[in-house]
């Protein structure tokens, strides 16, 4: 489980076996957070440049992750931010899946 308790956020994954656990919800308080497990513990890495939650997100082979839709105190969130992961991984992969 993320450092971050939270519900309604994304994940992203890579090739390393890394997975990125993307804003969500904590309490009343929408996030903009992301947390990396490397397969043997999770750690903050930079926020994400909107806050939001019921999200979906997806990696790209270039080390970045897309943040797609979701909602946040505003309302709906109707655009796509991408997120240069530090240090990028040599080859992610597509994969996304989506944690409520």
């Amino acid at each position: 489980m993320p450092t971050t308790a939270r519900r309604g956020h994304a994940a992203a994954s890579d090739n390393d076996g890394n997975i990125y656990a993307i804003g969500g919800r904590k309490d009343f308080d929408v996030l903009a957070t992301v947390e990396k497990w490397d397969g043997s513990s999770w750690s903050s890495i930079p926020n994400m440049p909107t806050n939001r939650a019921y999200l979906t997100a997806v990696s790209d082979n270039g080390g970045n992750i897309y943040a797609i839709g979701g909602s946040n105190d505003n309302g709906i969130v109707a655009t796509v931010e991408k997120y240069s992961v530090p240090s990028p991984p040599s080859a992610p992969t597509n994969l996304t899946a989506q944690v409520i």
